[in-house]
């Protein structure tokens, strides 16, 4: 198992102070925000993991190692 860490660029933090940013705005940024990040996960053929599920999947295979000894 490989952890890999993306530095998937953000929402534009001027957009978020803007008067003028709609909700609809901020939803199709987000929506870029994660075909870019799917993309690479299938590109790359990665698992894309929450901090919870990953530490949950970091035991499981710590314990199957223990195991194994």
């Amino acid at each position: 198992m490989m952890v890999v860490k993306l530095d998937v660029p953000t929402i534009d933090p001027a957009m978020l102070t803007q008067k003028d940013t709609k909700i609809e705005d901020l939803e199709i940024e987000k929506a870029k925000l994660e075909a870019k990040i799917h993309k690479l996960s299938s590109e790359y053929h990665l698992i894309l993991s929450d901090k919870d599920s990953l530490a949950e999947k970091i035991r499981l295979f710590q314990s199957k190692c223990q195991n194994l000894e």
